[in-house]
């Protein structure tokens, strides 16, 4: 028994085309079976792959405070992330393909409305966190999974802040924070 298909063009998606494949079909035979199948030649698409790895906001957006110790009136931190400023509103895109993990977790209200996604980047777990977002929106919830340069949600100012802007990390393998701008100019083309 003998079993063919031609797999479509895409001419063949438009309702309104009468046009037929053309060219020479392509026919392959598996050795231990009878089934044989007739291919049509490919047509002139090609397939873009999105970015592995990219910057959560446009690589040009201003820094308003880089990684590590940092100390302001009377107060003194180790800054774990960046922030970047943009205006309110602006989107604010998932830094690489991968799982959220958490969201607005009450044990962080200082990052007010944000999120916490687990991505595989070079083989090693990396966890990155958006936070500051505007409340209601990010509809984001544990479980979900997120595509490279997905909208996380909208740049706000919720938790601890004094204006709009994003306050995001990265963690290698789940653990201290590095600074994300060495972690993503290392990877980002």
């Amino acid at each position: 028994m003998s079993v063919a298909f031609v797999l479509p063009s895409a001419a063949a998606f438009d309702l309104n085309s009468t046009q037929q494949p053309s060219g020479p079909v392509q026919t392959f035979s598996a050795p231990d079976s009878a089934a044989t199948l007739a291919v049509a030649p490919r047509d002139a698409y090609g397939v873009t792959a999105p970015p592995a790895v990219q910057w959560p906001l446009p690589s040009t957006t201003p820094m308003s405070s880089d990684f590590g110790p940092r100390s302001c009136a009377g107060c003194s931190s180790d800054h774990q992330g960046i922030d970047l400023n943009a205006p309110s509103g602006t989107p604010i895109e998932a830094m690489a393909a991968g799982v959220v993990v958490e969201t607005n977790s009450p044990g962080y209200a200082s990052l007010g409305v944000h999120a916490r996604i687990q991505h595989v980047i070079d083989g090693q777990m990396v966890t990155s966190v958006y936070a500051h977002m505007q409340t209601g929106s990010m509809a984001l919830q544990v479980g979900d999974y997120v595509a490279a340069g997905q909208v996380v949600g909208l740049l706000g100012c919720t938790g601890s802040c004094t204006g709009a802007h994003l306050h995001f990390e990265v963690h290698p393998d789940g653990g201290a924070a590095v600074d994300p701008v060495a972690f993503l100019a290392a990877r980002v083309a």
